[in-house]
């Protein structure tokens, strides 16, 4: 395996950077672990063959062309080693203001090179491709590619563009899959940088970077889109690596970290879609196949790590990894990163579920002053039947329950039957029939004056029959003990609007029980003392300067942290335009207020608490700060099951407040998490003299 890559140089001021790397410089392994530098293939201060025609690499260049005071830079960007017909090359860019190619004089990879041709006058992150002819077709030519798309055929020697640049465009993007709408504006081309492309088993698969703004913050992130021949036309992009920046894909061995799919794209397409029987030789020849590797390097804060050399296994989704969250649309598969590889900093590596049997939605964890934690959520597994889970370490949990049942529900208009084909459920399936789930939203269970409340919500028929089957619910404990009995406080809502559709949300502030409903009246916040007879809710609207200030996503609800109240819009993606669900990641994006209503306090910004939406923050009884977490993307640690997410918080001037997830979580946080040290991953000589690896998957954070 050879690798080389953007190295720093020093700039005018003698300070390292990008953008003043002088040499390019190649490194060697034999097992993907160990490596050792080969050669310096060209160093600008030594410049080798015909300076008189290559001189356009020696000259410099602005640092940022648009700008008429920018520093001026000379150095090597983006360089790629390509073995092309029996020759080696290397493309490469001037500070993103030109590319160019050299070629092995000696037919080795360690060269000597010197300047082949100067390809573009400007642009950068160049490419080539070798449509080489296999078993599935291909047109010997030789393509060059730069920026996030552009492509053109070059000429026999290689030396110049044979036409002239096209840009590679994907299939407009949905703007959510349950709408059907489609913006015919975006997006118009799979990234704006970095651009790739890579062949496998007849298909074509064109990758780029864009700098998106997931968990808001500029995150670099790697797309893919499919097609069936080089031109096009590619179908939808697909997140491929979060925070991956402009990278390469490249074979290797098999990997202990993708155990299932690790076979080529066409499995799931013939089998499951055309109906089509494979020869079992055909199948074990596919399973045995190489894995895709992708380069990463790390361009983002919210990177696990930043500008240092890496790889990661692909793995190719499927049936499992198939819904609206990945937008898998025309039943083709796109190779992406696996769940249990980590490639964004935080506590995701030390986490397991902690609840691996039970499959959850919308949760949450509330601290009791009898020193126990309680945890509630919508369990698809429990179907009819309201369950806590109680603890007291955080760490190991007990069911209690159930504390209600589907039947006790008095406000219902009708009790309808189990349907025999959702249960008993299948906690594998992506979703059941809701009919009959309690679903417990975001603030399941609260604590306030000396007794346990509950909200949960019943949802109508997934058919859509039957809307009057829905609303939510309140309970409260007869004997101030979590394990009740119950009394029911009837059907939540009604006092604006339709009771039907709202999802209600309890926490506390100042003492206070405030309700706030997150999906119709979004913007408006109430308060009441369920403990008097006759009581009913006294709803405030929400300053309306919040909304100006933060994008809306699919919910929103408020919060109390250190005594700052925040509001709070999840991310899963814009119901009313961008781009569908698969390029967000479920976050939490806040802002602190004075008060529940508003207004925000003066100079606080919107944060981002990355992949914890539909779930709370809490304090311990040790005084630390934690959200849990269930998982709705998939490019958090697991999904849709229970886990805890350690917080770092702290109080700015003024009375903004700062929470972001703890980046080193302390080894008590790791215990907690159900991690603990990180195994290591098996690769190549490892993998090669082992018995046929599980198709069982990992559990996520253990590889």
């Amino acid at each position: 395996y050879y690798l080389t890559g953007t190295l720093q140089g020093k700039g005018p001021s003698g300070e390292l950077d990008f953008d003043n790397g002088r040499q390019i410089k190649l490194w060697k392994s034999r097992d993907l672990k160990k490596w050792e530098e080969l050669c310096v293939a060209y160093d600008l201060e030594k410049p080798a063959g015909d300076y008189t025609k290559h001189n356009w690499m020696t000259r410099q260049a602005h640092k940022d062309p648009s700008r008429a005071d920018s520093p001026v830079c000379q150095g090597f960007k983006a360089p790629e080693l390509h073995y092309i017909k029996g020759a080696w090359y290397i493309c490469f860019s001037m500070n993103d203001q030109g590319t160019g190619l050299l070629k092995s004089t000696s037919g080795k990879p360690e060269g000597p090179y010197l300047p082949h041709a100067q390809i573009t006058l400007r642009n950068g992150d160049p490419s080539l491709f070798w449509d080489a002819k296999d078993e599935f077709g291909g047109d010997d030519n030789v393509y060059f590619l730069f920026g996030g798309g552009w492509i053109a055929k070059l000429n026999d020697d290689l030396t110049a563009l044979a036409e002239r640049p096209r840009l590679l465009q994907p299939q407009p993007q949905t703007q959510a899959e349950w709408t059907g709408k489609t913006r015919l504006d975006f997006p118009l081309q799979v990234g704006d940088h970095g651009v790739f492309l890579f062949k496998n088993r007849g298909r074509y698969y064109l990758t780029a970077a864009e700098r998106t703004n997931r968990m808001n913050a500029s995150c670099d992130d790697t797309f893919v889109a499919m097609a069936k021949s080089v031109g096009g036309p590619y179908d939808q992009r697909t997140l491929m690596v979060p925070h991956g920046g402009g990278i390469t894909v490249f074979r290797g061995p098999r990997s202990s970290a993708v155990p299932k799919y690790h076979y080529p794209q066409q499995a799931y397409f013939l089998n499951s879609v055309s109906k089509m029987a494979l020869p079992k030789e055909e199948v074990d020849k596919a399973k045995n196949d190489d894995t895709l590797y992708a380069t990463f390097f790390g361009n983002d804060d919210r990177a696990i790590f930043r500008d240092r050399p890496a790889f990661l296994p692909l793995e190719w989704n499927g049936p499992e990894r198939s819904d609206v969250y990945l937008g898998f649309h025309d039943f083709e598969s796109h190779p992406l990163k696996p769940l249990c590889v980590i490639t964004e900093r935080g506590p995701w590596p030390w986490m397991k579920p902690l609840l691996p049997g039970e499959k959850h939605r919308d949760i949450k964890v509330c601290p009791a002053p009898d020193g126990n934690y309680y945890f509630t959520g919508s369990s698809y597994n429990h179907p009819g039947k309201l369950f806590v889970w109680r603890s007291k370490d955080l760490a190991t949990w007990e069911k209690i329950g159930p504390l209600w049942t589907y039947e006790q529900i008095e406000w219902l208009p009708e009790k309808l039957p189990y349907p025999k084909d959702c249960y008993p459920h299948n906690p594998d399936s992506i979703q059941p029939d809701w009919q009959h789930l309690f679903w417990g939203t975001t603030s399941s269970v609260t604590w306030w004056k000396d007794n346990y409340y509950i909200v949960y919500q019943i949802f109508q028929p997934s058919d859509g029959s039957l809307p009057s089957h829905r609303g939510t619910g309140a309970l409260r404990s007869t004997t101030g003990k979590i394990e009740g009995p119950y009394e029911s406080l009837g059907r939540v809502g009604g006092q604006i609007g339709d009771p039907g559709p709202n999802i209600f949300v309890f926490h506390t502030w100042q003492d206070k029980l405030l309700c706030f409903d997150w999906q119709q009246y979004r913007d408006h916040v109430a308060v009441a003392d369920l403990n008097k007879p006759g009581w009913k809710w006294d709803w405030k609207r929400v300053d309306g300067s919040i909304y100006d200030l933060m994008q809306r996503g699919d919910a929103s609800f408020t919060d109390t942290i250190e005594d700052v109240p925040i509001f709070c819009f999840g991310s899963g993606g814009p119901l009313d335009g961008g781009e569908s669900w698969v390029v967000h990641t479920y976050d939490v994006n806040y802002v602190p207020m004075e008060t529940p209503w508003g207004p925000v306090i003066k100079g606080a910004q919107p944060r981002c608490i990355p992949h914890v939406h539909a779930a709370n923050r809490f304090k311990d009884h040790q005084g630390r700060w934690w959200s849990s977490y269930f998982g709705d993307d998939y490019f958090g640690p697991w999904f849709e099951k229970f886990g805890l997410v350690p917080l770092r918080v702290k109080k700015l001037a003024g009375g903004d407040i700062l929470i972001d997830v703890e980046d080193k979580p302390d080894d008590d946080q790791k215990r907690i998490m159900g991690g603990g040290k990180i195994a290591d991953v098996k690769t190549v000589p490892q993998t090669l003299s082992e018995s046929k690896l599980s198709d069982t998957p990992a559990q996520p954070g253990h590889e």
